[in-house]
């Protein structure tokens, strides 16, 4: 039998290159350049090195120069361009349009966040066959399919195009408790049942035959879902191994796994820092590692959910603070529904008008079983953010012992960052926009929490915020989110508080809280309290302004509860 891959040492050193370039490429470009220039030559033959780097700095080249308008959108009153790239400002384009010119990205603070661009002279726009008309069907069919339902189709569309933008956030914050938000971003889970569809589509011939057309069908999921990195990935897989089992060549699969990781690291770098790369790519390779052919049919599958769920465990509570074991379970309950709800969505392409009456009835059955699922699974859900330096070492010696014979002690390994580790007597107040307030309290055996503001703030900054206390449910506080529910935090006696912190009154606590900024004037009251306020004329030692600290933390060992 041959094998498709079979150098699987000089995969792994590749890997490795690759990330090594990623990282340099963020900071340092040009150096980054040159190390896998570098590299190219330690890899391959010299002229096979030759012919790869210049394929690979004229795909660079391209790439950098050109972007595909997926979809127009508003960032507050601004209108903006969601591209292939990232967020487009300052252009004019309509949904499929190629750009090409010189781009300039705007500065980030955060790493992981979404890059953004603006043009940096006259952009030029084209439409390229077969992709500019998809990425517009993407979008009006969503359209379509929403507005044609009055507005209760919503969740098809994540499954058929990747599109999420008219998913609410109370069902998307129920996906996110019960473990299966992944399912709303399209992915392998995804592709594969379209491979299914295709496969009995085309079961009049023969069973090796079925392999062209989904040879030729798969690759049009790349810009029918948006050019999604998860899409691309999986699209990838199933097509070698459509491909391989074609030519009787045998997949290895981890040695593949590095190689197309490698390969989409090198081409696109900014993978690396992209969440939805690394939660795909490090499921794949725990489904990879710890699931076997040999496996029971019913053993296979629960495996998959095992493999899927822990090793993208420590990623899942590094940036959402959240998750839930459940999934595993959830995840099988609910897969027949999302089967049906794509089937229709598909069909609906074609008959819009027939199929909306059954996807309403599929939409709602989803709603049901999903808010069922949260009402049943919550008690599971964790919330918990352990420091990076920790999930970084588990998720390394987790990653080298899936290349050993103990590579089943790797998911015991990932689950370390479940241990009850968390830091105590201290208050957080998360980077909150200027207008909305809130704080995390831990004092001894009691927990406190405070919140006013947008659904988006409570959910990026105050979860992640808790996650760091790994507090679920709360003893005191309050919780209002003016545009949503709080369906991720318990609080028992709300309206009640520790007597740790004040808001906006001076009741003896050693903390005042003053959630209108330039409340305070000199002089201060009393020497012995500190006073937390987003702004402030007035300058003393004793006042913290978060607008110059950004997120503050306190520490409560001297303080004492009144």
């Amino acid at each position: 039998m041959k094998y498709l891959i079979t150098k699987f040492r000089t995969v792994q050193a590749f890997l490795v290159f690759a990330v090594i370039f990623a990282v340099l490429w963020k900071f340092f470009p040009i150096l980054g350049y040159i190390f896998i220039t570098a590299a190219f030559f330690l890899t391959f033959s010299p002229k096979k090195a030759m012919i790869i780097a210049a394929l690979f700095l004229i795909f660079e080249f391209i790439l950098a120069h050109t972007a595909f308008v997926l979809a127009e959108d508003y960032i507050g009153d601004n209108k903006v361009l969601r591209t292939t790239k990232g967020i487009m400002r300052d252009v004019t384009a309509k949904t499929g349009e190629l750009l090409a010119g010189k781009f300039k990205t705007e500065r980030r603070e955060r790493i992981f966040s979404m890059r953004r661009y603006t043009p940096d002279g006259e952009l030029k726009r084209f439409r390229v066959p077969i992709i500019s008309p998809l990425l517009e069907k993407r979008i009006r069919h969503t359209e379509a399919l929403y507005y044609g339902s009055g507005t209760i189709i919503s969740t098809t569309s994540a499954h058929i195009f990747a599109v999420r933008s008219h998913i609410g956030d109370e069902l998307s914050d129920k996906y996110a408790v019960t473990g299966l938000y992944h399912l709303l971003a399209m992915s392998g889970f995804h592709v594969l049942i379209f491979s299914g569809g295709i496969f009995l589509l085309f079961s009049f011939l023969p069973r090796k035959v079925r392999v062209i057309p989904a040879l030729i069908i798969l690759p049009l999921l790349i810009p029918l879902s948006g050019f999604t990195i998860t899409v691309i990935r999986a699209v990838i897989f199933c097509w070698a191994a459509f491909l391989a089992w074609f030519l009787d060549l045998k997949l290895l699969r981890l040695p593949f796994v590095a190689f197309i990781a490698a390969w989409l690291l090198i081409l696109m770098p900014e993978n690396l820092f992209s969440i939805s790369f690394l939660l795909s790519f490090w499921a794949v390779f725990g489904i990879a590692a710890l699931t076997k052919k040999e496996f029971p049919p019913l053993f296979a599958a629960v495996m998959v959910g095992v493999a899927a769920t822990v090793f993208t465990l420590p990623i899942q509570l590094y940036f959402f603070g959240v998750s839930n074991i459940m999934s595993v379970i959830t995840t099988v309950l609910i897969t027949p529904v999302i089967w049906m709800q794509m089937i229709l969505g598909i069909l609906s392409i074609f008959f819009a008008g027939i199929m909306i009456p059954p996807l309403i009835v599929i939409e709602r059955l989803n709603a049901w079983l999903i808010d069922l699922m949260y009402n049943i699974s919550f008690p599971f859900l964790y919330i918990s953010n352990p420091p990076v330096l920790f999930l970084i070492v588990t998720g390394v010696a987790a990653f080298i012992l899936c290349f050993t014979k103990f590579r089943y002690l790797s998911a015991a390994l990932l689950l370390l960052p479940l241990l009850p580790i968390y830091p105590k007597n201290i208050i957080i107040f998360p980077d909150l926009p200027s207008s909305q307030k809130g704080y995390i309290l831990s004092y001894g055996d009691k927990s406190e929490i405070f919140f006013q503001g947008m659904h988006s703030s409570f959910v990026r900054r105050m979860l992640p915020a808790a996650a760091k206390l790994g507090i679920r449910n709360f003893d005191y506080g309050s919780i209002r989110i003016f545009d949503g529910k709080n369906l991720y935090i318990k609080i028992k006696d709300a309206g009640n508080r520790t007597g740790i912190v004040c808001v906006n009154s001076d009741d003896g606590c050693p903390y005042v809280y003053f959630t209108r900024s330039n409340s305070l004037k000199p002089p201060l009251r009393d020497e012995t309290k500190n006073y937390i306020i987003y702004k402030n004329k007035a300058v003393d030692e004793r006042i913290i302004l978060l607008s110059e600290t950004g997120e503050k933390i306190i520490n409560l060992e001297k303080a004492t509860a009144p």
